[in-house]
C-alpha cells in the first residue's frame, strides 16, 4: 500500500514508523527544521519529503499520483482541509484521512470536503487542558485564550475577510457560481488560513454563500 502523510510531528511520524514496519510504501511531508531533523533521525531519508504540503510540487515528490492513502496530521485544520481537498481533487486518491484539531470544524470533515475518515482531537484536546489546569491552576477559560482556541463569530469582522478572499479567488468564485460544490470549501478553507484557523466555519459557510449567492443575481 502506498500511503502518503502530511505532518511529520508526533502522530505522522508514529504513523509512518508503523507502516514502514508493516513493509508499506510511505511517504511523510514535512518543512518544520527542527521537526525534520527529528524525523532524519527516526526515519529512512528516503521517505522524507521536505516541503509544504498545499503545495502540488511538494505532492507530486511524495508520489500522491500513485498513493492509495493520504493522511492529513497537520496540527491545523484549515490546512488539513486544504490538502484532503487537493488529494481528491488533483490526485484522486481512494482514501483520505483527516486529523481534526478543534472539535468545532468537525463538521467540515466531510467527503464533500475530500475527507473520507476524519479522527476527531477532542478527547487529546481535553486531556491536554486538564492536565494544564492541574499543573498550573489556571482557569479552562484562560487556557484556551493562551493556546489560540478561542473562536472568532462577530459576523462583521468575518465579512470584511469573507471580501478578501472572494477578491483574491476569482476562479473559486466561479466553479461555486458553476455548480462546483467544492469550491465552498475552498474559500472556506481561504478564511481559516487568514484567521490562523479561528473563524466560526459555520458563520464564514453561511456568509460566503450569501455573498457569492447576491453577486450572481
Amino acid at each position: 500500500m502506498n500511503v502518503v502523510i502530511v505532518g511529520g510531528g508526533k502522530v505522522g511520524s508514529y504513523l509512518a514508523s508503523l507502516l514502514l514496519e508493516g513493509e508499506h510504501d510511505v511517504h511523510i511531508v514535512e518543512n518544520r527544521p527542527h521537526v525534520l531533523a527529528r524525523l532524519h533521525r527516526e526515519l529512512p531519508t528516503e521517505v522524507i519529503v521536505d516541503g509544504d504540503g498545499t503545495r502540488r510540487e511538494t505532492l507530486d515528490l511524495a508520489h500522491a499520483d500513485r498513493a492509495d492513502v493520504l493522511v492529513t496530521a497537520t496540527g491545523d485544520d484549515e490546512v488539513n482541509l486544504t490538502i484532503a481537498l487537493m488529494a481528491k481533487t488533483f490526485y484522486k486518491i481512494p482514501r483520505v484521512i483527516g486529523r481534526i484539531n478543534n472539535p468545532r470544524n468537525a463538521w467540515l470533515f466531510t467527503p464533500e470536503m475530500g475527507v473520507d475518515v476524519a479522527v476527531n482531537q477532542t478527547d487529546l484536546l481535553s486531556k491536554l487542558i486538564l492536565e494544564e489546569m492541574f499543573e498550573t491552576g489556571k482557569l479552562p477559560q484562560v487556557i484556551v485564550e493562551e493556546k489560540g482556541l478561542v473562536q472568532i463569530s462577530d459576523k462583521e469582522a468575518l465579512a470584511q475577510i469573507v471580501e478578501q478572499v472572494i477578491a483574491e479567488n476569482p476562479q473559486a468564485v466561479e466553479d461555486f457560481k458553476g455548480g462546483k460544490g467544492r469550491a465552498i470549501g475552498f474559500l472556506v478553507g481561504q478564511v481559516m488560513r487568514l484567521t490562523k484557523g479561528k473563524a466560526n466555519p459555520q458563520i464564514v459557510t453561511e456568509l460566503l454563500k450569501k455573498k457569492l449567492s447576491t453577486s450572481s443575481e
